[in-house]
């Protein structure tokens, strides 16, 4: 699909291609980043399945992944949640 412009347009959709990658930034509201340096990886879709011996993704740092489109984004092999605490913490750049 295409603009008026000529230029592609991007989906954007509810449901998005889970093979897709876009990038991301990964940022939060202040009494989160007060809280945590960053969001870390998981091995799986699971909140717990914790990925302790990786770096975390840092606030700030933008990543390219797959938009699962179940609240999860896929960097390689792990996951990052798209929410925590609440709060919306991967933002499409």
């Amino acid at each position: 699909t295409r603009s008026s412009a000529g230029a592609p347009v991007r989906r954007r959709s509810p449901t998005p291609d889970p093979t897709e990658e876009e990038e991301f930034i990964v940022d939060a509201v202040n009494e989160l980043r007060q809280q945590a340096p960053g969001v870390t990886y998981r091995w799986s879709k699971n909140l717990d399945d914790k990925d302790d011996d990786s770096e975390l993704a840092n606030w700030g740092t933008i990543l390219r992944g797959a938009d699962r489109g179940d609240g999860w984004l896929r960097v390689g092999g792990r996951y990052l949640p798209t929410v925590v605490a609440g709060a919306v913490v991967l933002h499409r750049t």
